[in-house]
C-alpha cells in the first residue's frame, strides 16, 4: 500500500486529536445451467489494505465510467459509487441529509471560426482561433463584443501593493485590452530578488491575471503564451481552450470577470510589438524591472466573441464520520473525482480515464474513512470526507463548497486534499506542493520523520502547483490546507527509480525564506494548531 495513505491516516489522527465492515456478495441463481455466475464482489476490510484500494481505483478508471466528465453518464456512476462506498463504510450524509451538493455551472462553448482583428499602421489583421490567439468570455453571454480597444502592454499584469509593485499604475483601463506576460516578474531575466525568483506566486497564475484586469476595468486581456513560464506548450492552451468550458455562474461567484480573455501565441505577440516598434525579448526585460510604466502598443483590438450557452449542474459527494467529543469542529479530507471524459471522435480509445488522476485521491480518501470508521478510540473531532467535482474545469467544486460549505469554515481545523497519488512505491520523502505555504507542515513533519522520510518541495517551483488544485479555494479562505504528494527517492531504486518531475528537470528548490506565506490570513477565532494536534 502507498505509504501517503498511512501518513495521510497519521497526520490526520493528529489534527482530529485521538490517541471493514464487509459487503457480502449474493449472486443471483443462474436461470438456466449454461449461464455463468456473476462475480462475486470485492469483500473490503477495514484496515487500509493494498487490494482494496486497487478495487476502488479499477472500478472508477473503467471504461464504464467514461472518463469521469462533469454532467455525463460517467458522473452519475461516479458519484453514486461514493456515495455507496461511504454509506458502507458508515458515514453519515454530510449535506443535511444528502450526499449530495449540487454545484450549479456555465457551459460556454466558444465559436471556432472567432477571429481577433488586431490594426496597427493602418492595416487590420485577422489572428485565427486555435492557430494565433485563443479567447473566451465567463460573463454567461452569448455574444460579447469589443470593438476599436486600445491595447497596452502591462508587463507581468501584476499589482502587489507588499511587493511596491503596480504595472496598471497610473492610467484609467476602462474599455482597454491588456497584453501581459504569463508567471512573475523576474522568472524570464532569472532574477531571485524579484518576488520568489523562480518559484512561482500566485501574481503569476493566469487565473489572476485575469481577474486583476477585470478589477482595473479592461475591455480584454491577453496574455502572451511561452512554453517556460507557462510550463505547458501552445498546444495545451489551444486544447484548453476548445470546446466547453465551464465556470460558477456569476451569481455563485463574487469575482470580478472580465468581458473577453485569452492568449496569444509567441509568434502572434511577436508581429504585435514590432508593429509598435517594440522588440519583444527586451520587453521581457524591461518589464521585469522595478518602475515599469505600461506601455501603448500603437494599435487596437476588435473581436464578435460568440458562444453557446448552457445551464447545467455537476455535485460534490459529502460523507461525515461525527466526532466522539468535538463534533462541531472538523478535519476536512478531499479528492476531486472529476476527469476529462470521453472525446467523440477521436479515434482508437478514446475515453480518458484518469486512473492516476485522480481515482486514486478518491480511493485514497475511502480508505482514510473506513480506517477512520473503525478505529478505536473514534476520533474527537468530525471528519469530513469530500469528493468535489470539476477541477479539471478551474476548481469549480471546491470554490463552490467553499461559498456554501456544509460545515462552518471556522470550525474546519485543517483541510489535507489528495490529488493524484504516487504510485512508484515507498519512498524516503514526502513532496509538499507549495512547501513552507501551510502550518499543517509542523504537524507533517513529524509523523512522516517517524516513517523515516523527509519533507520537500516540488522540484517544478515555476510551475506553481500549488495554485492548480483544489485545497487552495480553503488556503484563500484562511482554513490551514495541506497539498502533499508521495516522493521522489523511493526505497528502491532512489531517485532514478522515482515518478518524473511534473515539468523541467532541476535541483531541489531551497527552502521558502517566509514560511506560511501564501493565503494564511486566518480571519477566525479559533485556537492554532499545535504539532500534536491539540
Amino acid at each position: 500500500m502507498p505509504r501517503k495513505l498511512l501518513l495521510c491516516l497519521a497526520a490526520a489522527a493528529a489534527l482530529s486529536a485521538c490517541k471493514g465492515e464487509t459487503t457480502p456478495a449474493t449472486a443471483p441463481a443462474a436461470d438456466t445451467a449454461a449461464a455463468a455466475p456473476k462475480p462475486a464482489a470485492h469483500q473490503f476490510s477495514p484496515e487500509i489494505n493494498a487490494g482494496d484500494f486497487a478495487e476502488m481505483v479499477k472500478t472508477l478508471a473503467s471504461d464504464e465510467f467514461e472518463g469521469r466528465a462533469p454532467g455525463s453518464k460517467g458522473e452519475e456512476l461516479t458519484v453514486n459509487y461514493i456515495r455507496d462506498q461511504m454509506q458502507r463504510i458508515g458515514l453519515q450524509p454530510g449535506n443535511g441529509d444528502s450526499w449530495f451538493q449540487d454545484v450549479p455551472m456555465t457551459e460556454t462553448t466558444a465559436d471556432a471560426s472567432t477571429v481577433l482583428k488586431i490594426t496597427q499602421g493602418g492595416k487590420t489583421t485577422e489572428l485565427k482561433f486555435g492557430t494565433d490567439m485563443v479567447v473566451g468570455t465567463r460573463t454567461g453571454q452569448a455574444e460579447v463584443k469589443v470593438d476599436a480597444s486600445d491595447l497596452v502592454f502591462v508587463g507581468y499584469g501584476v499589482d502587489a501593493p507588499e511587493q511596491k509593485w503596480n504595472d496598471y499604475a497610473g492610467q484609467d483601463w476602462k474599455g482597454k485590452t491588456v497584453v501581459m506576460f504569463v508567471n512573475d516578474p523576474g522568472f524570464h531575466v532569472n532574477d531571485a530578488k524579484l518576488f520568489d525568483g523562480k518559484r512561482m506566486t500566485y501574481y503569476g497564475r493566469w487565473t489572476y491575471k485575469f481577474e486583476e484586469a477585470a478589477r482595473k476595468g479592461a475591455a480584454a486581456a491577453l496574455i502572451v503564451h511561452d512554453t517556460a513560464g507557462a510550463s505547458y506548450g501552445w498546444d495545451v492552451v489551444k486544447n484548453s481552450w476548445a470546446g466547453p468550458q465551464y465556470d460558477l455562474p456569476a451569481k455563485d461567484d463574487p469575482e470580478a470577470r472580465i468581458p473577453v480573455q485569452g492568449w496569444l501565441s509567441a509568434d502572434a505577440a511577436k508581429a504585435l510589438f514590432a508593429g509598435a516598434g517594440l522588440d519583444l525579448a527586451q520587453a521581457y526585460k524591461d518589464a521585469s524591472k522595478r518602475g515599469f510604466k505600461p506601455v501603448p502598443l500603437k494599435a487596437t483590438a476588435a473581436v464578435d466573441l460568440k458562444s453557446q450557452i448552457a445551464q447545467k449542474q455537476s455535485r460534490n459527494v459529502v460523507g461525515v464520520l461525527p466526532g466522539s467529543k468535538r463534533a462541531d469542529e472538523a478535519v476536512l479530507y478531499m479528492a476531486h473525482w472529476d476527469h476529462l471524459g470521453k472525446h467523440e471522435g477521436e479515434t482508437g480509445d478514446n475515453i480518458y480515464n484518469g486512473a492516476v488522476d485522480n481515482a486514486t485521491g478518491v480511493a485514497g480518501i475511502l480508505e482514510v474513512a473506513e480506517a477512520m470508521a473503525h478505529q478505536d478510540p473514534k476520533p474527537e473531532r468530525s471528519v469530513v470526507f469530500l469528493a468535489v467535482t470539476l477541477e479539471e474545469s478551474g476548481l469549480l467544486g471546491s470554490k463552490y463548497y467553499v461559498s456554501h460549505p456544509t460545515f462552518p469554515l471556522d470550525k474546519i481545523a485543517g483541510v489535507i486534499n489528495i490529488d493524484a497519488m504516487s504510485v512508484a512505491g515507498r519512498a524516503k520523502d514526502v513532496t509538499v506542493t507549495g512547501f513552507g505555504s501551510s502550518e499543517l507542515e509542523d504537524i507533517l513533519k513529524p509523523l512522516a520523520a517517524a516513517q523515516g522520510r523527509t519533507l520537500h518541495g516540488e522540484t517544478s517551483v515555476q510551475s506553481g502547483f500549488y495554485f492548480r488544485s483544489d485545497h487552495f479555494n480553503f488556503a484563500k479562505a484562511g482554513v490551514p490546507a495541506l497539498y502533499a504528494d508521495g516522493g521522489e527517492d523511493l526505497r528502491e531504486g532512489g531517485v532514478d527509480a522515482g515518478p518524473p518531475p511534473p515539468g523541467p528537470p532541476g535541483a531541489p528548490p531551497p527552502p521558502p525564506t517566509t514560511p506560511y506565506q501564501v493565503y494564511l490570513i486566518r480571519p477566525y477565532t479559533y485556537a492554532p494548531l499545535k504539532p500534536n494536534g491539540e
